[in-house]
């Protein structure tokens, strides 16, 4: 009894190990809507913030739609900020959307696409689940539900 009991202690003292080392630290890419200045009546300028954390991201690109909140499409735009935690510098970087859209508290942002080279391996940041997004008022950001990505 003694020794099953001690091969049973192992495997769970190994199953602990390895789930331990796999977990690692989850890295992603966090999005957040940081504010928006209108530069006339009918222009504004929404910024969106990136923090890279601990991991260094290049060539983000992010392609995204603005829609109303009936789901009516209204814009297209793309997101390219700086690179990120090159060097253990530069974790946080912006990028701006220009649109008399923008301007609408009610609209409703879906990012469609997202990659980029994250610790230089090139990488889809959707399908590996490594965009987050923070909520910040007043835009409403969403990621694309497995039915809506291309």
């Amino acid at each position: 009894m003694r020794a099953s009991f001690h091969a049973l202690s192992s495997t769970w003292r190994c199953l602990a190990i390895a789930g331990l080392c796999c977990a690692g630290s989850a890295q992603a890419l966090e999005l957040w809507h940081y504010g928006t200045l209108r530069l006339s009546p009918q222009r504004c300028e929404a910024t969106f913030m990136f923090d890279a954390g601990r991991a260094t991201y290049r060539e983000v690109r992010v392609q995204a739609i603005a829609k109303d909140r009936q789901g009516q499409h209204l814009a297209r735009f793309a997101l390219a900020p700086d690179d990120m935690g090159v060097d253990g510098r530069n974790r946080f970087a912006s990028a701006t959307w220009i649109s008399p859209h923008a301007c609408n508290p009610e609209v409703v942002v879906l990012f469609k696409t997202a990659t980029a080279q994250v610790d230089g391996m090139a990488t889809d940041l959707l399908a590996t689940q490594q965009l987050r997004l923070r909520r910040h008022e007043p835009l409403e950001l969403r990621l694309p539900q497995s039915r809506e990505r291309p």
